[in-house]
């Protein structure tokens, strides 16, 4: 259990040789900061999101619907990624998380005095989500480049962005547990102001992190030419595009399915809230289990067959869903594989385009995976969302398992071009044979 324990916090993988050291005790205290924040926002995160979910369900009874809310919910990440990218260059990295904690804590709380006051209607669902997203979309290039800025060394990195990867899956176990006692118990007024409390606790947690010295990017230039900079990168290194590419197919079937929980609570499991909670859990559950896999991993070399392998399950755990919805036990365990997929080729992509890229490119470069990753993805389970509530959610589930085998299938026959690219980028970065990711 002990050693459970200090895998969750990343704790094993951070601390430096000379444990006794001043600065062996920063990193520890850092790291331990630093998961505290990113778990408890996490934890609001799902909560606020869950809650947005169900109560659109209440008010449409729809896929489609459920499928806006999830996408107007990410479709953020389309423009504010890449000017995220640019502010996590440009400026401190933890003060940007912690403004941005701070304006998320902000939104909740216009969310929880709407509904409290009965006000919070489908309009405001959508324009709240939208604003959500928004702020998320500016955080997450500079929560993700702080691990990079705590853990420099290439298989420190792997095994800390490992852990770092399964923290949002932590944050859902939690969430998903409190959101199914609460609903049941007290109203969504009840999730809201946890998820407040939630975010208060993780903004805290930041103030107090010693900041990580680094070079910061001079503002030499506009923020447009930045912006223009970090897709041009992606040009001249064709393999980061491909490693974008699958990792976003993998996220559109996790972002499809868990959205539609609801529906498919409704439609298989005869709509029993307790039910709904066991889905979120396990997929929480399965998530956490792919981040103690990736923490486990003692080098990034050939990370990226894991971004390969995720594809597949989430294809195989999709087909799953569709064929054995009905029965709790199977929906659950198909439910653990679209989140331990998803987990998996999140934290497979993010190390491997963090080892990839220049030191002075990483929070574009980040900033790109982002909207990839969850801009595009909004839009591509918003279109799946709206053709399953024509021809069922059954057809939904089969046309994401065709798309995530489909990528998986184009991504393995281009794998001998791409190994020849990896190889001059890693050979360029000095990496040892050992930490390549292919």
């Amino acid at each position: 259990m002990r050693s459970l324990l200090k895998y969750l916090w990343g704790v094993c993988y951070l601390i430096p040789c000379s444990r006794g050291s001043q600065d062996g005790q920063i990193a520890l205290r850092n790291v331990v900061l630093y998961f505290t924040t990113d778990i408890f926002t996490f934890v609001s995160v799902w909560m606020f999101g869950l809650t947005a979910s169900y109560l659109t369900y209440l008010a449409t009874h729809s896929s489609g619907p459920l499928g806006l809310v999830g996408g107007l919910f990410n479709i953020p990440f389309l423009f504010f990624s890449l000017p995220g990218g640019v502010l996590a260059d440009r400026h401190d990295r933890r003060r940007m998380v912690i403004f941005f904690n701070l304006c998320l804590l902000a939104t909740t709380c216009a969310a929880f005095l709407l509904e409290t006051a009965g006000s919070l209607d489908f309009t405001l669902i959508l324009a709240i989500c939208f604003a959500y997203g928004t702020i998320w979309a500016l955080n997450i290039p500079s929560m993700l480049g702080l691990v990079k800025d705590m853990a420099t060394d290439p298989k420190d990195f792997s095994r800390v962005m490992g852990a770092a990867a399964s923290n949002g899956k932590i944050g859902q176990l939690i969430a998903s547990a409190a959101f199914g006692f609460l609903l049941a118990a007290y109203s969504p007024t009840a999730v809201l102001l946890l998820a407040i409390a939630f975010n208060g606790v993780a903004t805290g947690s930041m103030v107090l992190i010693r900041n990580p010295p680094r070079a910061l990017t001079p503002a030499t230039s506009s923020v447009r030419e930045n912006i223009r900079d970090g897709f041009s990168y992606f040009r001249i290194n064709p393999p980061m595009i491909a490693i974008i590419l699958l990792a976003t197919v993998v996220t559109i079937a996790f972002g499809f399915v868990t959205f539609q929980y609801p529906l498919i609570d409704a439609e298989y499991l005869h709509g029993n809230k307790v039910f709904l909670s066991y889905l979120y859990f396990a997929g929480g559950l399965g998530g956490l289990l792919a981040g103690i896999y990736l923490g486990k991993r003692k080098s990034p070399g050939g990370i990226l067959y894991v971004l390969l392998g995720s594809a597949l399950l989430v294809g195989i755990s999709v087909t799953g869903l569709a064929t054995f919805g009905e029965d709790l036990y199977l929906a659950a365990i198909c439910a653990a594989g679209v989140d331990f997929s998803f987990i998996a080729a999140f934290g497979s992509c993010n190390t491997a385009l963090q080892l990839l890229c220049g030191e002075e490119m990483r929070g574009r470069v980040l900033g790109v995976s982002s909207m990839f990753l969850w801009g595009v993805m909004s839009v591509g389970m918003s279109l799946i969302a709206f053709f399953a509530a024509s021809f069922g959610i059954a057809s939904g589930l089969i046309l994401t398992a065709i798309l995530a085998f489909g990528g998986a299938v184009i991504f393995a026959t281009t794998l001998p071009w791409q190994r020849p690219g990896i190889r001059k980028i890693c050979l360029e970065r000095g990496l040892s044979e050992s930490d390549w990711p292919l």
